[in-house]
């Protein structure tokens, strides 16, 4: 502690006089009158003249007694605001009394510095200048009274807890009571929230998506809750800083903590707020919720230390692109889907006119609101904007706006488009903008090929600067995978295609517009029934872009001069025959021609110097390329696929020097390639014949190439060719790095050839037809081959040997195919080693009448992978899996989706023993005469949808027995919970039985409850063991059914065994009851059912069936009835004569009718 702390003392006398005051005793009494006058005298007049000259004569001393003082006092206040600031960082506020004391602090310090920087200025005019002098002084010996009553200053407590303040939450949410989507994200998120594991939470979505509104709702519910101390939002959007985040986080802790912060906290230090921020926010419970981040943001150099047992917080983030989420380390990422068609009308609704409950006007509404595709944003705008429209002509006039350009629809540039560009002007690659306006050339709603739009735009020239197609694919690849993460495309409806959103594609085709200013010109009319071309000359000049694509147009005028054109696509013009003749002439400047799948017959465009792409695919009526082919200098990619009347090339184009690309694939006619063709084709890099009548071959002709030619092409990198007749193989060691795709047809085998197929690692589909001299292929597949196939090898007698095998064949092999091979006898000889097979997914067999087992040597431990399994065909096969030795674990084939059986005249057993297989689907087993079991258990085929079987009549007994051990199935699953009994067949379907001689029942035992639960069609034919179609125990399972036919059973007495009293409505959802040719059945079912859904009902030859279990207000949903027999109807017996008036008049079959 500082001195002055310890001991302070009175300020002293200006002067230092000896004491006048005159003493009371031995002064004479003149003296003793004069004395109390000059006492007086001395106080009231000398003592504050003595003062005044002080300040005037000890100015220096007074001054530098002022700085001693108020170096002492600053000493204090940064002991006192250490102190605080502790006390701060573990969440506390400053008192008011120690911020006022600051603050007065602060203003000494302020005074004192200026009072020395007067003196120090005006040393020498202070001498002369008394009055300024005196002034000084005086205000310095009043600074340094100022500075001693705030050094004595007492403080009881330097800090506090802050009260929490009252929650303010978001008002004017959208309520999202009847969006199912919605609610469902909304639930993850509220999980989330409480799931200990999760620290960081990125929702994520295309803007307008609802990612905010999410949010909000996040919020708003969790303010008022107790799983926080303090919920905090932020809104980060696109140019916030750290130093801004801090603080905006700051100003949310307590109650104005910002302004309470020591001086030091709250200049611009970002370390220094950090810091602060740890150490209040270690101790508390917070959610933080950052809304709208566009980039990624390091937590912990904000100061958000995440939660842990201590203390900490959550955070949830939203955004636009996924990376953001990925590169934050978000625990869970959830994607904002788009509203469902039910949902984003229930929105437009609430939100537009309520003319739209005018049945005139409503299916025209909903053909509006389809344009937003569920995007939440996009709806409320367009309901905004048509709220005054009251008329179905104005509706009519709507749509017909929104049909040419969204953009013309009141506040869907200003409220859409505009919030929707800011994802578009963040793409941080010119090239990523680009693709994406490129997509909007296609039709809405179209799955667009990757490598059809990064054709086209290698076309371009703007993702082709890597040196060669397969680098510039691999770009496309990225550039669209960067557009998926910043949600500007989504996947499209089948394996490596895109979408765009119909909304961003509205923003892109506004974004080329000629209006906008904003990008190239573009002019899109795909897929609006064009059967005429409606653009005008001056559209034709301006337009860098035109797309016509899946139309009707049959025909083009005469074009005027495009010079701007660089891309014109007329694909899938289906009547479109001919193309102006003076194409060519008017766009010198055009890059990428696409007229697949048009009926044009010929091509005049050789004078189109500028084209680097051509798309002919699918062209059936183009017979041949015209002469001057050769002419188009630039031209790099060629598709020909499809086109199956051309039955040759010309030589022409073996002067295409710059063709990189070459499709020939499925040119089911062509015979004929003239010899020089392909070795004039220097720069080609890629040649495609999959499917191609052309056969290669070694010999040397004039009239027809040979794959010798194909070994001059140095930067060939994919071949797919099919190879006819050779024998000799020293070419293939050349091209082994190209062939992508290899077809050898009548091939004779040599060991040459064969280590040059083991040792291409471009290989990846490899097929053998007729090939001799092929005894196995262990020694000719790479590590690297994806599709193998064989096909009519007469000397093939095992696809494996393991002995001769190479150690890493077959791991990434996906799909096997076995055809008409009569000696093969094993698919593998020898014990297979692990990653064998590992990635097998398709396998297919037909043909082999030697083979006995299918999946032998521990294979079925193998094929974890293994998706779809068809087998038909082999006469003598007796197993699908053996168990030979290790015993098959019961859950084998944990992916395998689809098995298809049939025509195996020998197949007596799928296996020995009952698995689980918790993928299964689909299961076909069609004429498998001995059969008499399937591998099915308590605990099997919980996914199962859908079972037919036909012809299997050794398959007796029971389909399924419920009797299997559950302790035998869980034997080998430790893991496996025993919630799964009752599952098995939960998800069933479909079931079709047909032709099964000595099926006596479904299943023996009781089913468990679950079993059969969503069962929707029971079809069953010709088994004529079968008693009862519904046993006891499974009625009360058929929840939804929707279906039964029953059809040719001669011993089926019953339909229904038993309904329990009570339990009249067992088939809530059965519409449609079709039975006939039971000559057995008596009855229906033992009581009167209430049928609350049936609609048909067809009864054929049932001769002994005499009553219905109908009654009086029963079946009241039943619509007709068909009936294959007069005589038997009107012989039924009724309960009550009542019950044929409420049920609709039966149609009788056509023989009935023509009788009567």
């Amino acid at each position: 502690m500082h001195l002055r702390e310890k001991q302070l003392c009175p300020s002293p006398s200006p002067f230092n006089f000896p004491e006048t005051r005159p003493k009371a005793f031995g002064l004479s009494p003149s003296m003793a009158m004069i004395g109390p006058v000059v006492e007086v005298a001395s106080k009231y007049v000398c003592d504050p003249l003595a003062h005044q000259i002080t300040y005037f004569a000890k100015l220096r001393e007074n001054l530098e007694v002022l700085m001693r003082a108020t170096d002492e006092l600053m000493s204090r206040r940064d002991d006192k605001q250490r102190e605080a600031e502790e006390a701060i960082r573990v969440g506390k506020v400053p008192t008011a009394q120690l911020t006022e004391w600051l603050e007065a602090v602060r203003r000494i310090e302020a005074k004192a510095r200026v009072i020395k920087e007067e003196y120090e200025q005006g040393k020498s005019c202070l001498r002369a200048n008394c009055w300024s002098r005196y002034r000084l002084g005086k205000r310095a010996v009043k600074l340094r009274i100022e500075v001693d009553h705030r050094y004595q200053a007492t403080f009881e407590k330097l800090a506090t807890t802050p009260p929490p303040e009252s929650a303010v939450v978001f008002e004017g949410v959208p309520p999202i009571d009847d969006q199912p989507t919605t609610l469902s994200t909304l639930q993850q998120l509220l999980d989330c929230m409480n799931d200990e594991e999760v620290k960081v939470v990125g929702v994520y979505g295309m803007g307008g998506i609802g990612k905010t509104t999410l949010a909000k709702k996040v919020y708003n519910q969790l303010s008022s809750q107790s799983l926080f101390d303090t919920v905090i939002w932020i809104k980060v959007s696109e140019n916030l800083t750290s130093l801004s985040i801090q603080k905006m986080i700051v100003s949310k802790l307590g109650h104005s903590l910002q302004s309470k912060l020591p001086q030091t906290l709250q200049e611009d230090n970002i370390e220094v707020v950090r810091d602060t921020l740890l150490g209040i926010l270690r101790k508390k419970q917070a959610l933080i919720i950052l809304d709208d981040v566009w980039e990624p943001l390091v937590l912990g150099d904000l100061g958000i230390p995440l939660v842990n047992n201590e203390g900490g917080c959550k955070v949830l983030l939203t955004t636009r692109n996924l990376n953001v989420c990925t590169s934050m380390e978000a625990d869970q990422k959830i994607h904002v889907r788009k509203l469902v068609e039910e949902e984003a009308w229930n929105l437009f609704q609430k939100k537009t006119s309520p003319s739209i409950a005018d049945p005139l006007i409503e299916p025209i509404a909903k053909t509006v609101i389809k344009k937003c595709d569920g995007l939440p944003l996009a709806i409320i705008t367009l309901a905004r904007a048509m709220a005054n429209r009251h008329t179905v002509q104005e509706w009519e006039d709507a749509a017909r706006e929104l049909e040419h350009s969204a953009s013309r629809l009141q506040g869907m540039i200003r409220d859409v488009f505009i919030p929707l560009k800011f994802s578009y002007d963040r793409l941080d690659d010119e090239d990523a903008r680009s693709l994406f306006l490129y997509c909007a050339l296609f039709p809405e709603d179209h799955s667009i090929r990757e490598d059809q739009i990064t054709c086209y735009c290698i076309g371009e020239g703007f993702i082709d600067s890597l040196g060669n197609i397969r680098a510039a694919r691999n770009k496309g690849h990225t550039l669209v995978g960067s557009l998926k993460i910043a949600c500007m495309l989504q996947n499209g409806d089948y394996e490596n295609s895109v979408k765009v959103h119909d909304v961003m594609r509205e923003l892109a085709i506004w974004i080329t517009s000629t209006g906008s200013g904003h990008g190239p010109k573009h002019i899109v009319r795909s897929r609006v029934g064009l059967r005429e071309e409606l653009i005008t000359a001056e559209e034709w000049k301006e337009a860098s872009r035109i797309s016509l694509m899946c139309n009707n147009l049959r025909q083009l005028p005469e074009l005027p001069q495009c010079r701007q054109l660089v891309t014109l696509l007329l694909n899938q013009n289906r009547y479109l025959d001919a193309i102006p003749t003076n194409l060519s002439e008017c766009m010198k400047a055009l890059s990428v021609f696409d007229l697949s799948e048009t009926k044009i017959t010929s091509l005049p465009c050789s004078q189109l110097a500028s084209l680097r792409v051509l798309h002919l695919r699918l062209c059936r009526n183009l017979k041949e390329l015209p002469a001057t082919i050769g002419e188009l200098n630039k031209l790099q990619l060629l598709n020909l696929s499809g086109c199956d009347r051309i039955k040759e090339l010309p030589i022409g184009l073996g002067k295409l020097v710059n063709l990189r690309h070459l499709n020939l694939n499925w040119t089911a006619s062509l015979e004929r390639i003239p010899s020089g063709v392909f070795s004039g084709l220097l720069n080609l890099e890629e040649l495609l014949m999959e499917g191609s009548r052309l056969r290669l071959h070694t010999d040397e002709t004039p009239l027809r190439a040979n794959v010798i030619e194909l070994t001059s092409l140095t930067r060939l990198t994919t071949l797919e060719i099919t190879i006819q007749d050779v024998s000799s193989w020293s070419w293939l060691e050349r091209l082994s790095t190209s062939i992508h795709s290899l077809r050898l047809i009548r091939c004779t085998n040599t060991n040459d050839g064969l280590i040059a197929l083991a040792e291409s690692r471009s290989t990846r589909y490899l097929s053998f037809e007729n090939c001799k001299n092929l005894k196995h292929v262990s020694t000719c597949c790479s590590e690297f081959l994806e599709h193998l196939r064989v096909k009519a090898c007469g000397e093939l007698k095992s696809v494996v040997v393991i002995e001769e095998a190479r150690e890493s064949a077959f791991h990434r092999l996906e799909k096997l195919n076995l055809h008409y091979l009569p000696m093969l006898n094993k698919i593998c000889t020898g014990e297979l080693p692990q990653g064998c097979f590992a990635s097998l997914k398709r396998m297919e067999i037909e043909c082999c009448p030697s083979l006995r087992v299918l999946f032998t040597n521990g294979m079925p431990q193998l094929l974890k992978r293994l998706e779809y399994l068809e087998v038909l065909d082999c006469d003598k096969l007796e197993k699908i899996i053996a168990e030979e030795g290790e015993q098959v674990p019961a859950d084998a084939f944990p992916n395998l989706h689809k098995v298809y059986l049939w025509e195996l005249p020998k197949l007596t057993t799928i296996c020995d023993r009952a698995l689980i297989w918790p993928s299964l689907k689909h299961l076909t087993i069609d004429r498998c005469p001995k059969l008499n079991k399937l591998p099915f258990g308590v605990c099997g085929a919980q996914n199962l949808n859908d079972i037919w079987m036909e012809e299997c009549a050794e398959l007796e007994g029971a389909m399924v027995e419920f009797q299997s051990s559950e302790a035998s199935l869980l034997e080998n699953l430790p893991g496996l919970e025993r919630t799964c009994v009752g599952r098995c067949f939960a998800n069933l379907q479909n079931l079709g039985l047909r032709s099964l001689q000595r099926l006596e029942r479904f299943f023996v035992g009781n089913p468990p409850q679950g079993c059969f639960s969503n069962l929707l069609k029971i079809d069953v034919m010709s088994c004529q063991r079968l008693q009862v179609l519904l046993p006891k125990g499974m009625t009360r399972l058929l929840k939804n059914l929707e279906t039964v036919e029953v059809w040719n059973c001669e011993e089926m007495e019953m339909i229904i065994e038993e309904v329990v009293e009570g339990d009249d409505d067992v088939f809530p959802q059965l519409r449609c009851l079709r039975f006939g040719g039971l000559p057995k059945l008596t009855t229906l079912c033992n009581r009167v059912l209430k049928w609350s859904s049936l609609e048909y009902l067809e009864i054929g030859e049932c001769l002994e069936l005499k009553k219905l279990p109908f009654a009086v207000g029963t079946a009241q949903r039943l619509q007709k009835i068909s009936v294959h027999g007069r005589e038997w109807w009107e012989g039924l017996e009724w309960r009550d004569p009542n019950i044929l008036n409420s049920l609709p008049k039966p149609i009788f079959s056509e023989r009935e009718t023509q009788d009567e």
